[in-house]
């Protein structure tokens, strides 16, 4: 018998097409939360939900896997996602399309400090189903992060998402830690030699077990985690709970 959720009424203050906080909602305001972007055009204010990639991180295939599959979420809650090359040198642009990927952008009605939602967003997560918790964990770390490997070990030693600001990586650090998953979160530190402060960094320290509770729909982060396990587990399974989110993956380890 399928679960009956109970979800929670939420406003974003951005132009959604829902008054839920659902699964596609909660995803893309991860997204938005993780990165804290936003670009002011000629008719309005927009958050943005980006996915980015290091220069020959990923092949052009997994980029274009990892785009139809957000574009396809993106419908139902009104977000427009367009490949970086595709926002360069438009109204879109807020200068940060450079390296390889695309981002999904939604229109403010009210939000515009993203710490001032956090109260609310905060008790609306605790209070929703843990698939809207999990989608929101899911974008928080789908667009940016990063997975630290040993190359000799072939180790995965953490998931690292390089944070904007304190606050907002204090939030996020909150709700990771409601699920139980070992993290751990660094603030802004001066660096020894001066210049600019390295950012916050939030860390999953648990990755397998991030991998096997929540997962990631980006098809090259989840083939790079694959790839490294099978050099130390006799058997690694992928497993689809598009469900959830269109293209979430987890992996079991055997």
């Amino acid at each position: 018998m399928n679960e009956i959720k109970q979800y929670v009424a939420f406003n974003p203050g951005l132009i959604m097409k829902t008054h839920y906080l659902t699964e596609p909602m909660a995803y893309f305001l991860g997204g938005i939360y993780a990165s804290e972007e936003q670009v002011i055009s000629s008719d309005g204010k927009y958050k943005i939900a980006p996915v980015r990639y290091n220069y020959n991180a990923a092949t052009n295939l997994e980029i274009a896997q990892h785009y139809e599959l957000v574009k396809k979420i993106a419908l139902p809650v009104n977000g427009q996602t367009y490949m970086a090359e595709n926002i360069r040198g438009t109204v879109l642009d807020s200068g940060k399309n450079r390296m390889p990927g695309f981002s999904t952008f939604f229109k403010s009605t009210s939000l515009d400090e993203l710490i001032d939602l956090v109260p609310e967003l905060s008790e609306a997560l605790r209070k929703s189903p843990w698939s809207v918790q999990r989608a929101f964990l899911v974008g928080v770390f789908d667009g940016r992060s990063s997975a630290d490997i040993d190359k000799k070990t072939h180790k995965v030693r953490m998931l690292a998402l390089d944070c904007i600001s304190d606050d907002i990586g204090a939030f996020l650090s909150e709700m990771v830690e409601m699920t139980g998953i070992r993290y751990n979160y660094n603030t802004h530190r001066d660096r020894l030699e001066g210049g600019r402060p390295r950012n916050p960094q939030l860390r999953i320290r648990d990755v397998e077990e991030f991998m096997s509770k929540v997962g990631l729909i980006s098809p090259r982060r989840v083939n790079l985690l694959k790839s490294a396990y099978e050099h130390n587990y006799s058997r690694v399974e992928v497993i689809e709970d598009s469900a959830i989110l269109l293209g979430l993956k987890t992996i079991y380890l055997r």
